[in-house]
């Protein structure tokens, strides 16, 4: 009789154990997400980090993460969100990563584009997954250091421009892009608002590289017709007319529609 209630308590422990282990994360994915983007909102970075899944910390380290956000927070002020849940997996493949217990939702979010002074939403999915029995938010795998110059770069044009209630400043604009460039060399925008800022200050000599680095970047006609006539400036500047007038012809030739370098040469010629 003892052997008979020692094998059922054998099993019983067994089977506990089994469907504990089998059991999904204890808590409310939803919840998790809820809470990931209040505490963005709170400007409580360090927090939210805490809730992205393991897998998303070994692509963003948190010294990036944080950097990343205190940036957006400088580009667009945020002002709400909405999480709505739309699917549920046992199993789930994403970035090649195979996950265990996995929710998706499509977030909404409200901010303040401030380059622009304007209200924009914003529309995508983003998932909650089961890391070591907790929910945790998953970001899909991305180049990180793009992203953190992209961000600088969008910071660099406010200085440019004086918009989102920073005072015009060059030289602040500047040394934000030779930022952006240490993490991101190849991006054009980078290289074309650098070309343009040391125009503006005069620079004109170390405005020649990163001018000649983002025609070489974009393949954009108008772009480069953009690009040119920086040169044009540049060369027109250096009392150069041959030069000035050919780059803003070549400006011409790509955008027959730039009234900036169809300006700029009606003056030189």
């Amino acid at each position: 009789m003892k052997k008979y209630n020692i094998l059922s308590i054998s099993i019983i422990i067994v089977m506990s154990f089994f469907i504990v282990g089998c059991a999904g994360p204890k808590g409310d994915p939803t919840q998790t997400l809820n809470q990931y983007y209040e505490k963005i909102k709170a400007n409580n970075i360090e927090g939210a980090y805490d809730l992205l899944a393991d897998e998303t910390k070994e692509n963003f380290n948190k010294e990036d993460f944080v950097k990343w956000q205190e940036l957006q927070k400088e580009i667009s002020d945020f002002k709400e969100f909405k999480v709505e849940k739309t699917s549920e997996y046992k199993e789930k493949e994403w970035d090649s990563i195979k996950f265990k217990n996995v929710v998706e939702f499509n977030v909404t979010e409200k901010v303040q584009n401030l380059s622009v002074d304007k209200e924009e939403t914003q529309n995508y999915k983003r998932m909650v997954v089961n890391n070591n029995g907790e929910w945790k938010v998953y970001r899909e795998k991305t180049d990180t250091k793009e992203l953190i110059a992209n961000s600088l770069t969008m910071v660099s044009w406010l200085y440019i421009e004086g918009k989102g209630g920073k005072s015009k400043d060059l030289n602040r604009a500047a040394i934000i892009l030779n930022d952006a460039l240490k993490y991101k060399s190849d991006l054009p925008d980078t290289h074309y608002a650098l070309a343009r800022t040391y125009a503006e200050l005069g620079r004109f000599d170390e405005a020649i590289e990163p001018v000649n680095n983002f025609l070489q970047k974009t393949e954009d006609k108008e772009e480069q017709s953009d690009g040119y006539n920086i040169l044009g400036i540049i060369y027109e500047s250096k009392v150069q007319k041959n030069k000035a007038v050919e780059y803003y012809s070549k400006a011409l030739e790509l955008n027959p529609n730039n009234q900036y370098a169809k300006t700029n040469l009606q003056r030189v010629k």
